[in-house]
């Protein structure tokens, strides 16, 4: 997976500071619809990805300084 996120555009920390803000990690509702668990699940995911990519182009970024 390496590979791909090299070429993934630089991800700024207030930009997923701003993500978690606003789409933060949180349990269903018992009155939430389906459709509307299923979307704030994707939108969540969307959100740990970028999470995920940021940490690996940092330590990328380390390991190249060192």
């Amino acid at each position: 997976m390496i590979n791909e996120q090299t070429a993934f555009p630089l991800i700024p920390e207030d930009l997923l500071g701003e993500l978690n803000r606003r789409f933060p990690e949180k349990c269903a509702e018992l009155t939430m619809e389906s459709k509307e668990v299923w979307y704030q699940a994707g939108q969540r995911s969307v959100i740990r990805l970028l999470i995920q990519i940021s940490s690996e182009q940092r330590d990328i970024q380390i390991r190249s300084e060192s």
